[in-house]
């Protein structure tokens, strides 16, 4: 599921210099532009088994719904060097992000203790 996160920074209040009142706070900021992933993982394992992106940095988005305090998930390469660690702790929340920026390639996000829970993380250069 891809999204595009368009208000992930507060509003801006934006207002004439001219037609400021005083006591009024005017500021203004960028508005954060960037596309997320959203993967959701249960008893049946990682949902969606295969994304395919373009390259570029996006947002992982990871939903937990394993029983357990913790689970540590790793990111490896088709030559299965390790690319990422992580985890979540289920005392905090039920997810966990994760700014990437993959090679172009097929890369693995498993579990680190039960390597066989995996899904398929695509980097294609001719994705649009």
């Amino acid at each position: 599921m891809k999204l595009f996160c368009w208000s992930c920074v507060l509003l801006a209040v934006v207002a004439s210099v001219a037609g400021a009142q005083p006591g009024i706070a005017t500021s203004s900021r960028a508005v954060a532009n960037f596309e997320v992933e959203v993967v959701t993982l249960t008893k049946g394992g990682f949902e969606p088994k295969r994304i395919v992106r373009k390259p570029g940095a996006f947002r992982l988005v990871l939903r937990n719904f394993l029983d357990g305090k913790t689970t540590p998930f790793e990111i490896v390469d088709s030559s299965g060097v390790k690319r990422k660690d992580f985890e979540d702790n289920k005392n905090r929340a039920k997810q966990v992000q994760e700014q990437l920026d993959l090679g172009p390639g097929t890369h693995t996000l498993r579990l680190r203790t039960q390597p066989t829970i995996q899904m398929q993380i695509v980097i294609d250069p001719n994705q649009r």
